[in-house]
């Protein structure tokens, strides 16, 4: 069994302190509260002691065109390349009823055929 670590707010000056706690991995709530939560930021505090989930607005994300998924679905692969390749891509929050299935679909299609 593997422990994830979800921390909600901003996570500015607490990468270490929730690394030393010891999960298998650390996933984090998207940019949307004042804040922003930058996976490049973080894996490359993080360097590769613990697996990063990514966190893609799954409502911004997932009802923006392709163009704006794939370059946030980008943005994400940078993130995991810096952490070691340790890394999940994963949405920031959960997905709400009006974004459609095909769109989830399409994100899933995308996160799994980037090329590293």
């Amino acid at each position: 069994m593997k422990s994830v670590l979800y921390y909600t707010g901003d996570p500015k000056g607490r990468i270490d302190l929730l690394a030393a706690c010891g999960p298998d991995a650390l996933a984090f709530e998207e940019s949307k509260k004042g804040f922003e939560v930058d996976c490049l930021a973080i894996a490359k505090e993080l360097k590769g002691r613990a697996a990063l989930f990514g966190n893609i607005d799954s409502v911004r994300g997932l009802a923006g065109g392709d163009a704006e998924l794939k370059q946030a679905i980008e943005r994400q692969r940078a993130a995991g390349l810096e952490n070691d390749g340790r890394f999940v891509f994963s949405l920031g929050s959960p997905v709400p009823p009006s974004v459609p299935v095909e769109r989830v679909r399409r994100y899933i299609d995308l996160a799994r055929h980037t090329v590293s």
